[in-house]
């Protein structure tokens, strides 16, 4: 429940018992542009993205991480987006567990909500 009595947004995602996580790759690929890309620091002529592939319980997911191989455009990289999810994220889906024991975790390091939790938000940023 939230201050205001509603239930939280994500009351139904925290109660997700998680199965067995059985494998993740991360994957780097490297797509070329059709015309390249580019901004008043660097032009590019080449997307290299990074793909997450995660087995678990028969099931294959694939998501993209939208990060760039260099800080020129935007200040998170391939590698440090990497960094983040193999030495952070990943370590928190322990199989059997709630999902992603955030509330374990010190107030600032947890995920911050929108609605209903907005004094929350601006009390930890």
């Amino acid at each position: 429940m939230t201050t205001t009595g509603r239930p939280s947004p994500t009351a139904a995602l925290e109660a997700l018992v998680l199965p067995r996580i059985d494998h993740v790759d991360l994957v780097t690929v490297r797509l070329p542009f059709v015309a390249p890309f580019g901004t008043s620091v660097h032009v590019w002529t080449v997307k290299e993205a990074m793909l997450m592939r995660i087995e678990a319980a028969g099931v294959t997911a694939w998501s993209e991480c939208v990060s760039d191989p260099d800080p020129f455009y935007a200040y998170e990289t391939n590698t440090t987006a990497r960094h983040i999810i193999k030495d952070f994220l990943l370590p928190l889906f322990e199989p059997g567990s709630p999902w992603a024991n955030w509330k374990a975790l010190p107030p600032r390091s947890r995920p911050r909500h929108g609605q209903g939790d907005h004094r929350e938000t601006r009390a930890s940023s």
